[in-house]
């Protein structure tokens, strides 16, 4: 399983790269974004995650912190129902040598946006499908026990690789806000979303749905690519 896990990271970590980001083109800011969370560190200009997990500390912050920002999205192709269902996730990776004060936990923590279902056809030919999937305001979380609801979905893996998500339980007392999701597109050519919001989650163990973890004052800002 340890060894499984420390490929999946070397994949992720050789295969995500950051993309140059050409002027925006459409921004939709509903809110000011509190530039001094508490208990939370100042909010920052980059991509970044902040959040408490029981309580413990989480930050990643790009370019500041010995971690590795990474874009891990999942396609599959139903070439039968000229269908595509897609999953956009971002988050960050960060290990022991990461040295950061302000963040007690290390492992793989990941936002994903999840059960979104188009036609090929009509995804390939506009941008206006990838776009639209991160929507302001508040947003549903995704289930595995209601898969026909797109919505937010929070992962995290720790450094033993057990993973925790907020899919595979309830989410009643929890809240997924986006404040802000701007459109652009790469110097590369590829449409890009950047998008900042606030959240808390329940967590719960993959292997055992029955252990849970807490997840609040969760703050965070990421890029999001079309793949």
């Amino acid at each position: 399983m340890k060894l499984t896990i420390l490929c999946i990271l070397a994949f992720i970590i050789f295969s995500c790269k950051k993309e140059p980001v050409a002027p925006s083109s459409n921004t939709n800011d509903t809110s000011n974004y509190n530039p001094n969370p508490n208990p939370s560190p100042t909010t920052p200009t980059v991509d970044f995650i902040q959040a408490f997990i029981n309580s413990n500390s989480w930050e990643a912050i790009l370019d500041q912190n010995a971690c590795v920002e990474i874009s891990d999205n999942n396609k599959i192709l139903d070439n039968t129902n000229n269908l595509i269902k897609l999953n956009f996730k971002a988050g960050f990776i960060q290990d022991t040598t990461s040295n950061n004060l302000n963040s007690t936990l290390n492992g793989i923590f990941e936002i994903s946006f999840s059960g979104y279902e188009y036609s090929i056809t009509e995804y390939y030919n506009s941008n206006y499908h990838f776009y639209e999937s991160f929507p302001l305001g508040l947003n549903p979380y995704f289930s595995e026990n209601s898969p026909s609801i797109k919505g937010a979905e929070i992962i995290y893996i720790d450094l033993l690789g057990n993973v925790w998500s907020s899919k595979y339980g309830s989410q009643a007392n929890s809240s997924f806000n986006i404040t802000s999701s701007t459109s652009s597109i790469s110097i590369n050519g590829i449409p890009i979303q950047t998008v900042k919001g606030e959240f808390t989650s329940t967590l719960y163990l993959e292997s055992n749905h029955n252990i849970s973890k807490e997840v609040t004052n969760g703050k965070f800002g990421l890029t999001y690519y079309k793949p």
